[in-house]
């Protein structure tokens, strides 16, 4: 377009009109030399939309943006539009205006990949953020490049007010979510939180999510890509006010180490892996199982042929000492054998059976064929009596004592066995531990030593 000299006036009175806001005289102006916007933002310094915006002209503002929307995304050398400068500025009036000319605008990014409403939160402009919001909920959604969604950037910009709004909008619109996003190092919001010592921030967090103990779990154990939780890294931090205000916040909500959490961790992957080993091998248990009873019942039918109880005859009671020494019937310690292995095998075999379909007729089943052994058990058994003290037990009663005190004390064994190697394990780590902290102090005691004497030397 060519500029003729009678059109110099009109771009002053354009200016003039701008400037001043005179909707009226901008009009008539646009009316007899509509190109006139075009020719101005080709010559002027600042386009026309520009100098609207630092006149703070809304009239003229709303009038160039209805006829003209392409000068509203026009950006400036750091990719800014006219709503991003507005934001930055907290002018809410004036953000009203652009939303309302073109909604679009909140989806803009400027060279930091940051949309409209990143840059009014990391300016801490919370009406305006509100605005926005309320104007473009999804632009709520929106990440950077280096996946900071509006919460990241409220927090590392220390901007607690606007993350309180943030907080209050994500609830209207359901957006609850994005806390739990996590930026390009795999920080969370409260990660981030606990980094900057930003107590408010950090109870609103852990208070939001009490509601329920399973996400406030998740967020405070979350790791980033450090492998770090929360808790982590406000013992990393240096001591001051702020850290010791949030540790007891942490603990109190079920912040744990990353440590406690990979020991747990492996906990729960042992325990799956033996349920799983279970499940897979249950076929083999139970033919196994089966087969001890079967031995045991083979056995048991074949003992009165080589041990008939008319020929066992016991006429006196035995001593109690004879139990340990071996002076009973033999008849009688191969049934204490059988009624321990019997037993053990009945109480596996019920809890397989049980988990499987039909399991209860099952578990019915297991609990007559240990009827019948009773029953067999007390068919077999020479009648006989050991005195203890001034009582007399008959041999069926005390092979049944026998049978379940060895596997109350084979049980204790293992117990304690189990958590003495777990006690063993925890004393070595701790042991460790001591002895790479003492080789730490020894070292930096010799590089303080070695560098006071340096300093003695160069003196």
């Amino acid at each position: 377009m060519s500029i003729s000299d009678d059109s110099l006036p009109s771009f002053s009175s354009l200016s003039d009109a701008i400037k001043e806001d005179d909707i009226g005289s901008l009009k008539s102006i646009l009316s007899t030399k509509p190109e006139i916007l075009e020719l101005a933002a080709q010559i002027w310094p600042e386009d026309p939309f520009v100098l609207a915006y630092n006149s703070k002209s809304l009239h003229v503002i709303k009038e160039i943006g209805t006829r003209k929307p392409e000068f509203a995304r026009m950006k400036n050398q750091d990719g800014n539009t006219i709503l991003h400068l507005a934001c930055a500025t907290g002018d809410d009036e004036m953000v009203r205006v652009l939303v309302r000319i073109d909604s679009k605008l909140c989806y803009v990014r400027n060279k930091l990949s940051m949309t409209p409403l990143h840059t009014a939160v990391r300016h801490g402009q919370g009406d305006v953020v509100r605005e926005l919001i309320s104007a473009c909920p999804k632009s709520l959604g929106i990440r950077t490049s280096q996946l900071e969604t509006a919460f990241h950037v409220a927090v590392k910009n220390n901007k607690c007010d606007a993350f309180k709004v943030l907080l209050e909008e994500a609830e209207k619109i359901g957006k609850e979510n994005l806390l739990k996003k996590k930026d390009h190092q795999g920080d969370s919001v409260l990660h981030v939180a606990v980094s900057n010592k930003l107590v408010p921030i950090v109870k609103m967090l852990v208070v939001y999510y009490s509601r329920s103990r399973t996400g406030l779990l998740e967020l405070v154990n979350s790791k980033n890509k450090k492998g770090h939780t929360a808790l982590d890294l406000c013992n990393m931090s240096n001591s001051s006010v702020s850290a010791d205000w949030i540790h007891p916040i942490l603990i109190e909500h079920g912040a744990t180490e990353s440590n406690t959490l990979r020991k747990s961790a492996s906990l729960i992957s042992r325990s799956r892996s033996s349920s799983m080993w279970l499940t897979e091998k249950r076929e083999v248990l139970l033919v196994i199982l089966a087969i001890f009873i079967g031995v045991v019942f083979t056995v048991s039918s074949a003992l009165p042929t080589y041990f008939p109880k008319d020929k066992i005859n016991v006429s006196e009671p035995f001593q109690f000492e004879a139990v340990a020494s071996g002076r009973l019937p033999l008849v009688f310690y191969f049934l204490v054998c059988l009624t321990v292995t019997l037993t053990i095998s009945a109480c596996f075999l019920t809890v397989l059976l049980y988990k499987l379909p039909l399991g209860y007729l099952l578990f019915l089943s297991a609990i007559a064929i240990f009827f019948l052994y009773i029953l067999l058990a007390n068919y077999i058994m020479p009648e006989f009596f050991i005195k203890l003290g001034s009582h007399d037990i008959s041999s069926y009663r005390l092979m049944w004592i026998l049978a379940l005190s060895y596997i109350f004390a084979g049980t204790l064994l293992l117990l304690v066995g189990k958590y003495f190697l777990l006690g063993f394990n925890k004393f070595t780590e701790w042991l460790m531990r001591r002895l790479q902290d003492s080789n730490l102090l020894s070292t930096s005691a010799k590089v303080e030593s070695h560098n006071q004497s340096g300093e003695i030397e160069m003196k």
